[in-house]
């Protein structure tokens, strides 16, 4: 493989634009809300701001995932790039909560493309150990980029609102050297992939996209209703803000980079179960706590969930995918993963209204527990059943 080393910068700088695209503006939420405080519905559109990105992602990362395995890689995700530049970008220089809101859906495109072809190349680049040694490493540099961009835009909010929004013109430094190292793999531009297109099952397809899902919408409480919980303690700033969610990030980039090990033990159904659990123990603590130093400790607890979580997905799905459907089907990992960004906050804030951020948080938690109890037992039916019939086919 040739510019090998330039080839992984390239694959895991564009992870991490992704993870930042919608969190880099959570510390700026609070201010948001009140520079436009005369907009009808305002408290619902500056969480738009923030997850709107994530419905653009959802619809356009099949069709862009389907463009990828027809026509090739490599000039889609260098489009991608520059538009994720101009959409981020366009922020910082609007006035209007609406447009500002569209800028986001260009965004939200952008990033479709970007995560989408990212993890496929992985996947055309890297066979087997290699693979998942670089599907954790991406998942750690998501989390790293998100510490750091996170807490730096919490610096730059503290300076001006719009401040923020600067930093997603640092995509131009993958555009090139992703026009440099990047290459179309032969596998992409064949004309047939008929040895290549094996069954695959719809079932199993289905249940990664579904916790996929359910894990997101867990998960994008941190970047959506955190910032709103700090904001009632007093003393509190916009770049405390920012490392408040920004250290889920940190927490999950570490144990990200031992997920290679982690698999090695552990099914896929095992580690989601892992995920549930870590972050109810965080989202406990922050329901039950006004500290801030001790709602920072829950945010390492629960990022140990979302550092498994994040490769897992994309793992699944290879494992089941063949080569010529790669592309479309990680594109729907990611849209299982953007509509979860984008529906988080409207699915809760009817119950954030109601009962308050805290008793969300503790709502939330109570829902992991269960579903991740209901998980185990399944996953126990299946491998005892497995079992009884390994035995009764022995004794025949």
């Amino acid at each position: 493989m040739k510019n090998k080393k330039l080839i992984t910068i390239s694959l895991l700088l564009s992870a991490t634009f992704t993870m930042m695209a919608g969190a880099i503006i959570a510390p700026s939420l609070p201010q948001i809300e009140r520079i436009f405080s005369n907009t009808e519905n305002i408290a619902l559109l500056t969480r738009l701001v923030l997850s709107i990105p994530a419905i653009f992602t959802a619809m356009f990362s099949p069709i862009l995932g389907y463009l990828a395995d027809r026509l090739g890689r490599k000039k889609l995700l260098i489009a991608s790039l520059m538009l994720y530049a101009v959409g981020g970008f366009s922020g910082f220089i609007l006035n209007s909560i609406y447009l500002i809101l569209v800028g986001r859906a260009l965004l939200g495109i952008s990033v479709a493309g970007i995560l989408t072809i990212s993890s496929t190349l992985i996947g055309d680049y890297f066979k087997g150990a290699e693979r998942n040694k670089f599907i954790g490493l991406q998942g750690s540099f998501m989390g790293f980029g998100g510490v750091v961009f996170v807490s730096f835009a919490g610096f730059l909010a503290d300076i001006s609102w719009n401040f923020p929004f600067l930093i997603y013109l640092l995509s131009i430094i993958v555009v090139i050297t992703g026009s440099i190292s990047l290459y179309e793999p032969a596998k992409t531009t064949s004309a047939s992939h008929a040895t290549d297109d094996i069954s695959i099952s719809k079932l199993k397809t289905m249940k990664v996209y579904m916790l996929v899902f359910i894990g997101i919408v867990f998960f994008y409480m941190m970047p959506v209703q955190l910032p709103f919980l700090l904001d009632k303690l007093s003393g509190m700033t916009n770049t405390k803000i920012g490392l408040a969610v920004s250290i889920m990030n940190l927490s999950a980039a570490i144990v990200a980079l031992f997920y290679k090990r982690i698999r090695a033990y552990l099914s896929f159904d095992s580690i989601y179960i892992l995920v549930l659990l870590f972050m109810s123990i965080g989202y406990f603590i922050i329901a039950n706590s006004s500290n801030y130093n001790l709602i920072f400790f829950a945010g390492i607890i629960a990022g140990i969930g979302i550092g498994l979580l994040m490769p897992l997905g994309n793992m699944w799905i290879m494992e089941l995918a063949p080569v010529s459907k790669r592309a479309r089907l990680v594109g729907n990992v990611t849209t299982a993963v953007y509509l979860g960004q984008f529906l988080s906050p409207i699915i809760l804030q009817p119950f954030v209204n109601h009962w308050g951020v805290e008793k969300v948080f503790l709502l939330a938690t109570y829902a992991m527990i269960t579903f991740s109890i209901i998980l185990y037992l399944v996953d126990f039916s299946k491998k005892k059943k497995s079992l009884k019939y390994a035995i009764i086919k022995s004794n025949k």
